[in-house]
């Protein structure tokens, strides 16, 4: 078996310091035959030198951020999700809150979604704030005015089509006994348009739901030119 001694100590100083006086030699030599292109050399050593030391700092930098980062970061909780209201029955329609979303006629109910504004209450004695829930739309009613405080009334695809218009406006039997039931020719005469509140054409998915848009509790006397202007561009641009 070849057993080698490992080389001494002072053999391997001795390569060493023989490798640096070669280097010396030859850094001498060129020093002294080409002196600039020896400076731009080692300008170039050093330029490449300090790139790679600094990028190596910034990339053990950035992994020391990371690191820290992970670490005083805190585990997120997991939400819990909040329990789902329950909805109201329609027969609670005078109360704020709005009634449940459903498909197809926009009928009872539902037609306050967006809640009671004046607190309108079923009590024929209160007058001028009377809450009248319809079927195909809900309001408040102003006897002392003799129209609506306001109109609610929701409007979908299924709401709309070709049912024809009524002729005449009719008083509202609905309204409580006492109240002052206006009709068709208290208009007349007086310069103002019958203007809907709850539009026909909002409710034109069928002759029963138009013609119950022509009744004058869903009216307000409205300027010709804004009724058959303004108004009814309204209208239109809502259905669109």
């Amino acid at each position: 078996m070849d057993r080698r001694r490992p080389p001494r100590t002072d053999d391997s100083a001795r390569e060493a310091n023989e490798a640096a006086r070669e280097a010396a030699n030859v850094l001498t030599y060129f020093g002294t035959r080409y002196p600039v292109a020896t400076v731009v050399v080692i300008g170039l050593a050093l330029v490449v030198g300090l790139a790679w030391y600094w990028h190596e700092q910034r990339r053990l930098s950035q992994q020391q951020e990371q690191q820290a980062r992970q670490t005083q970061t805190p585990p997120q909780p997991t939400p819990t999700p909040a329990p789902e209201p329950s909805q109201p029955p329609a027969s609670q329609a005078s109360s704020s809150s709005p009634a449940a979303v459903v498909e197809g006629p926009s009928e009872g109910a539902v037609n306050m979604l967006l809640g009671n504004p004046s607190g309108a209450v079923a009590d024929p004695a209160s007058r001028d704030n009377y809450l009248m829930v319809k079927r195909h739309y809900a309001l408040s009613y102003n006897d002392s005015k003799g129209t609506p405080n306001w109109v609610s009334w929701r409007v979908t695809k299924y709401d709309l089509g070709d049912a024809p218009r009524k002729r005449q406006f009719d008083p509202d039997g609905d309204l409580a006994s006492g109240f002052y039931r206006v009709t068709h020719r208290d208009y007349t005469g007086g310069g103002f348009d019958r203007g809907h509140m709850c539009p026909h054409s909002d409710r034109a998915n069928s002759q029963e739901a138009s013609f119950a848009t022509f009744v004058m509790s869903n009216i307000i006397p409205q300027a010709p030119n804004v009724n058959q202007g303004a108004w009814a561009q309204l209208e239109d641009y809502t259905r669109d």
